[in-house]
């Protein structure tokens, strides 16, 4: 309808001027308002015809997908611990034999948990927990590994072990190292280390308000 419009009032007056000139006189002063809507005959019609609203703007969607940074914290950092990585307990000691042939286990964690089974290996084996410092803990750990407690050897177990003694078995892990040492009360030319390491252990124990010292 607009292109129309326009036709005709650029018609009227292309007929308009075409008189003026037959006549001989001067072109005739057209309106300002006439000539401004004349002049929107020179307008493409396609970019008349394209209603402005139709025109399309891409903007991008957001996603939920976390930075790298909220990946990073999106979950509480793992709490250090001495214990293994694989569970085990990081000291075990077991003393067993004597006159009553009694046997005894007791196995230290990382992390303070001290399990203490009696008659270990037995269906009816009762067990008991309790929990101490785990900076006790390492400082134990430490300390045996002070005496040299891995470059011992893992028998000093005599060929008679008769009669009534008592059987000792200590096993500590720290730091990817694992040594099991084990021998019999009164045994001979047993190194100084392999006793200071059971005492310690037992010493241990003794201040957790566990009893275990024995006579050698």
């Amino acid at each position: 309808m607009l292109g129309n419009r326009n036709s005709k009032i650029g018609l009227l007056i292309l007929i308009i001027v075409l008189a003026a000139c037959a006549q001989g006189g001067s072109e005739p002063e057209v309106p300002a308002d006439e000539l401004a809507t004349a002049t929107v005959t020179t307008v493409p019609e396609f970019l008349t015809e394209t209603p402005l609203a139709e025109t399309a703007t891409f903007v991008p969607s957001p996603t939920s997908s976390a930075t790298p940074e909220e990946n990073a914290t999106a979950g509480p950092s793992p709490e250090a611990t001495s214990a293994p990585t694989n569970g085990q307990p990081v000291i075990e000691f077991e003393r067993s034999g004597g006159f009553a042939g009694d046997a005894t286990q007791w196995q230290l964690y990382g992390d303070g948990t001290l399990q203490i089974t009696h008659d270990p290996g037995n269906a009816n084996a009762t067990v008991e927990e309790t929990s101490v410092d785990p900076a006790a803990v390492q400082t134990l750990l430490d300390s045996l590994q002070e005496l040299d407690f891995f470059d011992l050897d893992g028998n000093y177990v005599p060929k008679n072990s008769c009669c009534d003694r008592f059987n000792y078995v200590l096993t500590v892990r720290s730091d990817g190292q694992e040594q099991r040492v084990e021998t019999v009360g009164g045994t001979e030319d047993v190194p100084a280390e392999v006793w200071e390491s059971i005492e310690l252990v037992e010493q241990f124990l003794q201040d957790a308000g566990v009893e275990t010292t024995s006579e050698r």
